[in-house]
């Protein structure tokens, strides 16, 4: 090796080992990338390039033919790679790896495992080099041969093979639209390089006839790269993609903006069943052509969904999106769009659903069976009932009437827990029909005022009633329901106030002429509620915590029941309390029709209340002139069917009688068209279902006075 050379001389053999160095940059970049689509095979066409190029400059720097000849040879292991290595990675990069099975890949490498073989033992055949002679030209080795046949042999299908590789990688991106034109172009270069090299040097117009063909090939690798990893990772190219890519669980597609397939994870492929070549550019209508839903939602506007397809006879679900994919200069290169199974999700969440179907179906059977069977059940409780109260009072000996009590006691307890169910099942099945009539508002709280009023005087607690001004006489509302509300409420205040006071305030806001919300507010002294529980107590069978069922009682049932009455009225209930501070029920009703036939209740005082006569008194003398003028033939009626009935029972107390006769009493009001009798047996009817001996009796023995009243108010007394 000489120890200087020309300054032109040392700049060639410097270009030489520069684009050999680079070429082996470029395969340790290639070799980093995942191993599809070519990537590695594109690493060992470099590392060829590289041999041969490295090689070459040893050898034209070589100080004897005998040592130029050994870096030779060791060029032909980069040589002879060259062809097939090319034609494996256009094959794989163009999506065409079907083509390389065991055979085609075999045959690939036959002429250069020939061509190295040859040359090894150029020696003894000269198959490859016939003649060979080394001059000196500026002060570099120059081997002057003369070919042998099998050297045109292995330059012919180095051409083709190069040729062959370009075409697919040209054709590959030409098809793939504007997207890839950059890469094309670039590749064009590349490819022309090799070519216009060999024209060069077999014309003679080389560098002092030097073979310039490695840097023409390092040439071709360098704009192979830059087209491939430079532009393909900017604008879609399928050999620029990471780990993270490849990786997926979710199936990923890149379309252009020709919803041509540009590349494809291998999640999709094996989603879908489709092998690589179906990433080659082609529209996915080809691509996807049996499963019509996937090409629908590629080619809509739509960002997001969910499509169904069958495949393999199974069906399966797909969350996909779509995401735009914008270059540079904000123009659009396509979309990729994202496939993620949510089958098991979408079966589980139906599975969820047929179960919660069946169970409200349970439910719904459940309730519409015992909303069926209220009066079935209720019946023979109250024969009990009304016997062993009959019984009670013929029975002389105290041992066996406190028994009877006990019986009577333990009877009323369940038949209070059966009315609760009932009423709630009712509710739940849909059963309950809300029935707006003409109230007094005013009377139904001063009746429920006497349903308590024993307890209240037990307890010494003070009870006061405060009704505003702007409450109406007359509001058209569920009379039964809303008196079965306030029965609650207060019940509750009552049972869990031990000293101290209950305030009730009863109000009426107008929103138009004849239109309000009614407001019916409690507010007690007793046990309160903690905030955390103040949502639950209105659940079904829940009391709160630290009350003792054996000092309360109760089923846990009345304000889950009374927000369910509420709501049906599109009302709402409210509840501000602490414990141990008492607590403050407000019930809101809106939309409520009044009637200004009267001037409106004044306020009370805060005293005990209580009515200076019974109820039915003050709901009689709110009757209008067409209404009393119905009474004479109500009246004929009640004297001679309904006094015999009530003869009979009024000293029995037997309960299912009691029943029976309200019931009439109330059909009677209802086909009349007058509330006063709706409003006695209502009143009696609740006193029945509460299980209160003592109410029934007074409210019975008024009934007498009920009628004379109808025959004072027929004469025009009232």
């Amino acid at each position: 090796m000489h120890t200087s050379l020309p300054a032109s001389s040392l700049a060639y053999v410097l270009l030489l080992l520069a684009s050999g160095i680079l070429m082996l940059i470029l395969a340790s970049y290639a070799f980093q990338k995942p191993a599809r689509n070519g990537n590695h095979i594109f690493a060992y066409l470099c590392l060829a390039i590289a041999i041969y190029t490295i090689f070459y400059a040893f050898e034209v720097i070589s100080s004897t033919l005998e040592r130029a000849m050994i870096w030779n040879r060791l060029q032909y292991v980069g040589i002879s790679s060259l062809p097939a290595l090319a034609v494996v990675f256009a094959i794989r990069f163009t999506g065409r790896g079907e083509w390389l099975i065991n055979n085609h890949i075999v045959l690939l490498w036959i002429i250069p495992a020939i061509t190295l073989l040859l040359k090894y033992t150029d020696g003894m055949h000269g198959l490859i080099y016939q003649h060979v002679e080394a001059t000196r030209r500026v002060g570099m080795t120059v081997l002057e041969i003369t070919p042998g046949a099998w050297y045109w042999v292995q330059l012919v299908y180095l051409n083709l093979a190069i040729l062959f590789s370009a075409g697919l990688l040209v054709h590959f991106f030409w098809k793939s639209g504007n997207i890839f034109r950059k890469q094309a172009l670039v590749m064009m270069a590349g490819i022309v390089a090799p070519w216009f090299g060999h024209i060069i040097y077999q014309a003679g117009y080389s560098y002092q006839g030097m073979d310039s063909s490695p840097i023409y090939f390092s040439l071709f690798g360098m704009f192979t790269a830059l087209g491939i990893f430079r532009y393909g990772m900017l604008d879609l190219s399928p050999i620029a993609r990471d780990s993270i890519f490849e990786n997926m669980r979710d199936g990923v597609a890149v379309i252009d903006t020709s919803n041509r397939m540009i590349d494809a994870n291998p999640a999709l492929l094996n989603i879908f069943t489709l092998n690589p070549g179906h990433k080659a550019g082609k529209h996915i209508s080809i691509v996807f052509h049996t499963y019509p839903e996937v090409i629908a939602f590629c080619e809509s506007v739509e960002d997001a969904g969910e499509i169904a397809v069958t495949h393999n006879g199974e069906k399966y679900v797909f969350l996909v999106k779509k995401m735009p994919v914008i270059n540079k200069k904000n123009r659009l290169q396509g979309s990729i769009i994202t496939f993620s199974d949510i089958t098991e999700k979408k079966q589980a969440e139906e599975a969820l659903i047929r179960e919660k179907q069946k169970a409200e179906a349970a439910n719904l059977a459940k309730s519409e069976f015992l909303a069926n069977m209220s009066h079935e059940i209720r019946t023979p409780m109250n024969a009990i009932l009304g016997f062993t109260e009959t019984l009670y009072h013929r029975l002389e000996n105290p041992g066996h009437k406190k028994m009877v009590q006990s019986v009577a006691s333990s009877g009323k307890m369940l038949l209070s827990l059966l009315n609760d169910i009932l009423d709630l099942s009712k509710i739940e099945a849909g059963r309950l029909v809300i029935t707006p009539v003409p109230t007094n508002v005013s009377s139904l709280l001063d009746e429920i005022y006497m349903l308590f009023k024993d307890k209240i005087q037990q307890k010494d607690l003070t009870f006061s009633i405060e009704k505003t001004e702007t409450l109406p006489p007359v509001i058209i509302i569920d009379e039964t329901r809303f008196k079965q509300v306030v029965f609650n409420i207060i019940g509750n205040a009552v049972k869990f106030t031990h000293q101290g006071s209950i305030h009730i305030v009863l109000d009426f806001t107008k929103t138009s002429d004849n239109k309000g919300t009614l407001s019916f507010q409690v507010a007690d002294t007793g046990i309160g509620i903690d905030p955390e529980q103040q949502q639950a107590i209105f659940s079904p069978f829940y009391q709160q915590s630290g009350q003792s069922n054996r000092e309360y009682g109760g089923t846990g049932l009345g304000l889950s029941i009374s927000l369910r009455l509420v709501e049906n009225m599109n009302g709402s209930i409210a509840v501000n309390s602490k414990a141990g501070e008492g607590a403050v029920f407000t019930v809101c009703i809106p939309d409520l029709v009044c009637c200004e036939e009267h001037q409106p209740a004044t306020q009370e005082s805060e005293q005990p209340v209580e009515p200076a006569t019974d109820p039915s008194q003050s709901l009689v003398e709110a009757l209008s002139k067409e209404q009393r003028e119905q009474i004479p033939r109500l009246i004929a009626t009640l004297t001679e069917t309904m006094i015999p009935e009530w003869e009979k029972i009024k000293d029995q107390l037997v309960i299912f009688k009691i029943e029976a006769f309200a019931l009439q009493v109330k059909d009677m009001g209802e086909s009349s068209g007058l509330p006063p009798l709706k409003h006695y047996a209502d009143n009696l009817l609740t006193l029945i279902e509460h299980l209160d001996l003592e109410g029934m009796k007074e409210v019975l023995a008024r009934f007498p006075y009920l009628i004379r009243k109808l025959e004072s108010l027929a004469k025009g007394d009232g």
